[in-house]
């Protein structure tokens, strides 16, 4: 592959983001916070209209104590027993005895905070659940890693 390919394919999905504040308020007393979101995208050939062209979407998680992130891609929103085994999963491998669970005020993502936090609970495992604001950019430590996540695939796949 030439070099002047490969120098494309970085410099394409590289452009800096505007900063996003980050807000420490879930991070009382030292708890660790697994924040979640989804994040789409979808490729376009150029030989195809857009509209033909299905969206990804991906659940992405962060720890506020570790900085670990962790992306699981989805057929669709509707994958209840996988979102929910990959949120417990996740909150296993990191090994916090407490966890407050973070999301957006999306009616998709409390149901699904809703049944993680249940399901810890139900383990007796202390776990508690917060939301920012609506437009706060209170969980913006999930923010941050899409934004991070999404040029690095983009990267990837242009290269491909």
């Amino acid at each position: 592959m030439p070099l002047d390919v490969l120098a494309a394919s970085c410099v394409c999905f590289r452009a800096r983001a505007d900063k996003q504040q980050r807000s420490d308020g879930a991070r009382r007393a030292g708890v660790a916070t697994i924040s979640f979101d989804f994040c789409y995208t979808k490729s376009v050939p150029e030989s195809m209209d857009e509209k033909q062209v299905d969206t990804m979407v991906c659940l992405v998680m962060c720890d506020s104590a570790t900085g670990y992130l962790h992306a699981v891609p989805l057929r669709s929103k509707n994958q209840w027993s996988l979102k929910v085994r990959e949120l417990l999963g996740f909150a296993g491998i990191l090994g916090h005895s407490e966890l407050v669970f973070m999301c957006d005020n999306e009616p998709t993502l409390l149901q699904l905070q809703r049944m993680v936090v249940n399901a810890r609970l139900s383990m007796g495992l202390p776990t508690r659940k917060t939301n920012p604001a609506p437009y706060s950019h209170g969980n913006s430590l999930v923010e941050s890693a899409v934004g991070r996540i999404r040029p690095l695939a983009g990267t990837l796949v242009h290269y491909l």
